[in-house]
């Protein structure tokens, strides 16, 4: 089973890296789940400019089976199986001791970060394998790395929209302390989770 793992870290800053291990040596990604501030280490030494009270780290991920026939210089590989993870990443996730006079809208925040990301694996698992590209080669080999390229072309430019819409709520919220604009942003993306949810069913 080829998998590819993306890790995502939503705070000020987003960074954005490739592994080839499903999961890497010492990480315990969790399940998509509604956080609470134990989930978080505590982590008073972050740079004071990131003025940030919290970051919670998710990550986005897939393997997928495949299968290729084909003879005398064409042949065809396609998806026959995906799997797509959505985690909390608790090893690069923190907060800081104190938390201000708002505690929960701050969790609120952060949660909303989690949940967009839990849209975007919802969104791909919805893809039925007919649509994902098919790689074609002179030789088997060929078929398999051009479906490889593909599929990894689409999961990139997934993650570069789902990098756009976290900066957007970062920036829109000011990191929750616009709580007007948290309350507006919790309820849409609240909504956004239930359709992609009710899609799956």
């Amino acid at each position: 089973m080829k998998s590819i793992e993306k890790t995502w870290t939503c705070a000020l800053l987003l960074a954005l890296t490739l592994s080839p291990a499903w999961s890497l040596a010492g990480d315990h990604p969790q399940p998509y789940h509604q956080l609470t501030w134990k989930d978080f280490r505590i982590n008073d030494d972050a740079p004071a400019a990131q003025d940030t009270a919290a970051c919670t780290a998710s990550r986005l991920a897939y393997q997928y089976r495949m299968r290729w026939w084909g003879r005398r210089g064409a042949y065809i590989a396609t998806v026959s199986q995906i799997r797509i993870l959505s985690e909390f990443d608790p090893a690069r996730s923190w907060r800081r001791s104190y938390l201000g006079d708002d505690p929960d809208r701050i969790l609120q925040h952060e949660q909303g970060h989690l949940d967009i990301n839990e849209i975007y694996a919802n969104r791909l698992r919805q893809i039925p394998l007919s649509a994902w590209p098919a790689g074609r080669g002179a030789t088997a080999q060929e078929a398999v790395n051009d479906l490889e390229r593909k599929i990894k072309t689409y999961f990139d430019q997934t993650l570069a929209q789902e990098h756009r819409d976290q900066e957007i709520y970062d920036r829109q919220t000011d990191h929750s302390r616009r709580a007007e604009q948290q309350e507006i942003w919790t309820q849409h993306i609240q909504k956004l989770l239930h359709q992609a949810l009710t899609a799956r069913r």
